[in-house]
């Protein structure tokens, strides 16, 4: 499934999660940045991926998948890594699962009430 890129593999994550569900991989190497990529939306979606060997070499955007951000990912030569990880923040560990769990930010919710309020009394 990986080899069919990110898309497949946001569609398939959802699934697993909903369901309780892991992955299995049964590739060593990942050939290209694509599957790279589709692994990473896996981690990105908090399910687990069981997998016999370790696998071979980690990309920059599967490191930030799995551990997070961090100060190199901060100053990456890929403004999207860069990007991602500066709107990240360092944490003790990932919080992407939480993130694509939470459909809004709470403050936010508040202070466009707070302003609807505001235009009723003025």
């Amino acid at each position: 499934l990986i080899y069919l890129g990110p898309v497949a593999a946001q569609a398939t994550a959802q699934l697993l999660k909903s369901s309780g569900k892991s992955a299995h991989l049964t590739l060593i190497n990942l050939p290209n940045e694509a599957t790279e990529q589709s692994l990473a939306v896996f981690h990105f979606n908090g399910v687990k991926v069981k997998h016999q060997l370790p696998i071979q070499a980690v990309s920059d955007i599967r490191r930030f998948s799995l551990y997070g951000a961090d100060r190199e990912l901060m100053n990456n030569k890929d403004q999207f890594i860069r990007e991602l990880s500066c709107l990240h923040g360092i944490s003790e560990s990932p919080r992407h699962e939480n993130i694509l769990e939470t459909a809004y930010d709470i403050n936010e919710e508040l202070y466009l009430d707070a302003a609807e309020i505001f235009q009723y009394y003025y």
